[in-house]
């Protein structure tokens, strides 16, 4: 697929009432759920040893009060102030881990929900499933030529993975979140000023401020999407010396000649498409993925015939889809809600804190 054989038919016409013709950021209400309404729809049951699920069922741990009778202890009964130990734990877990991988609920996102920062969501979608765009930027306005070129661009991206995975390229990556602000923070504190990058914790697309110049391509969307779909079907590279570890994570590293030292990292003994590429073997799967995604002949043919075995099967992988595309805003937006389920646990009791 050559430059200029991009977009697909469809798009330009798909897009037409997408844009926002004024440059108001006032957005009416939507509705969203909150960590505190998710947890309070988990049903928490305790198995008891003999019963169905025992061994599956997670595992919390409660101390024994100091200078309680250990003998107590053993004989499995809660005293009260245990009984509310177990419960806070539960409630705390309920909002804090089974929450994780919802990008909804985790802090960053709740905070820009409650501050009303949402002003738009773009469904692009095939037969029933769809990738969305939640914009907490500005709305897409026609007049904003660098914002315009951005949609149509995501819009085509997208297409094409529908085209590359069908519906599975939904459960890759359900979201691509327009984020407010140039620059990001890592864990460590240090900032950067990415166009975008992936979290595969919550399987989304994250795209910043940065990401409305002319620059920006289809390219992007691709690279980050190679990103979740490493991540998916590989886990880690740096696992990869473990036993258990994928064929496909060894034809990998073996086109890129790719070795881990301890004290140099990652290194690229063989030829690979880009300086970033050599970086390490996760860059160089995400940049060769999106010049496959982009046009498969800007591939050498060792990486091309990796991604044709381990993820099209031999296929040709360009099937034309058409898609279609609509824009929400307001109390039209529907966001994501997590459904309630049960939790099953085991209690193990401890007889003193320092064994904890």
């Amino acid at each position: 697929m050559k430059e200029g054989a991009f977009p697909p038919d469809n798009v330009q016409e798909l897009q037409k009432g997408i844009f926002d013709s004024s440059a108001t950021t006032e957005h009416l209400e939507y509705s969203y759920q909150t960590p505190q309404e998710f947890a309070a729809g988990i049903t928490s049951t305790e198995v008891k040893p003999g019963e169905p699920g025992y061994k599956e069922a997670e595992t919390i741990t409660v101390p024994a009060l100091q200078g309680q009778d250990i003998g107590f202890v053993e004989s499995g009964k809660l005293n009260q102030a245990q009984k509310n130990y177990l419960n806070e734990h539960i409630q705390g877990t309920n909002e804090v881990a089974l929450a994780s991988g919802r990008w909804w609920l985790e802090e960053e996102w709740q905070k820009l929900l409650k501050e009303g920062k949402l002003c738009e969501q773009i469904r692009i979608s095939h037969n029933d499933k769809a990738i969305e765009i939640f914009n907490f930027q500005k709305p897409f306005n026609e007049k904003d030529v660098y914002y315009k070129r951005k949609l149509d661009q995501i819009c085509q991206g997208v297409k094409r993975l529908f085209e590359l995975f069908g519906d599975k390229a939904a459960l890759i990556c359900p979201a691509i979140l327009l984020k407010p602000g140039k620059t990001v923070t890592d864990a460590l504190g240090r900032e950067d000023d990415p166009a975008g990058y992936a979290e595969s914790s919550i399987k989304s697309i994250i795209l910043t401020e940065n990401g409305t110049h002319d620059v920006f391509t289809d390219k992007h969307i691709y690279h980050e999407f190679g990103h979740l779909l490493e991540h998916d079907s590989v886990g880690s590279f740096t696992r990869s010396h473990r036993p258990g570890c994928g064929q496909n994570v060894k034809d990998w590293l073996e086109i890129g000649g790719w070795t881990n030292g301890i004290e140099n990292g990652w290194h690229a003994s063989k030829e690979v498409p880009t300086e970033y590429a050599g970086t390490r073997p996760e860059e160089d799967f995400a940049v060769s993925f999106a010049r496959f995604a982009h046009d498969p002949e800007e591939l050498d043919e060792e990486r091309r015939e990796f991604f044709l075995k381990y993820y099209f099967k031999g296929a040709t992988a360009d099937k034309p889809t058409d898609v279609k595309i609509e824009k929400l805003t307001g109390k039209d937006i529907r966001l994501p809600r997590a459904k309630p389920f049960e939790r099953k646990y085991k209690i193990k009791l401890y007889d003193s804190l320092e064994k904890l």
